[in-house]
């Protein structure tokens, strides 16, 4: 759990820096309803992984007054789900790789 941990944390950072600088924030998707269904589906995880920071910027009125503070808190709230991902993904990937081990490898 360690090392999927400190993987996580660790990719993840790239990751969303490389989201924030070239896709910038997102502000609603826009893609028209006869799009393909995977550009619908990723516009929609992309929509979702920003909600915290999207609810907090709606309630906390002083984020709305500052610019640079408010894509902090979306470059945090990206980062904080894009790391949950990783982790997700790699914690699955260390299961089926004991399962493997168990099953494939065992001895009769």
């Amino acid at each position: 759990m360690g090392r999927a941990l400190k993987f996580a944390l660790i990719a993840a950072l790239p990751i969303e820096v490389a989201n924030l600088l070239f896709f910038g924030i997102p502000l609603g998707v826009g893609l028209p309803s006869n799009s393909h269904w995977y550009s619908q589906l990723l516009g929609n995880l992309w929509l979702y992984m920003y909600l915290p920071s999207m609810f907090a910027k709606d309630r906390l009125g002083f984020l709305q007054a500052q610019p640079d503070f408010s894509s902090f808190v979306m470059f945090l709230s990206g980062y904080l789900a894009t790391a949950l991902l990783l982790l997700a993904a790699a914690l699955c990937l260390l299961a089926l790789r004991h399962l493997a081990r168990t099953f494939l490898f065992r001895r009769a």
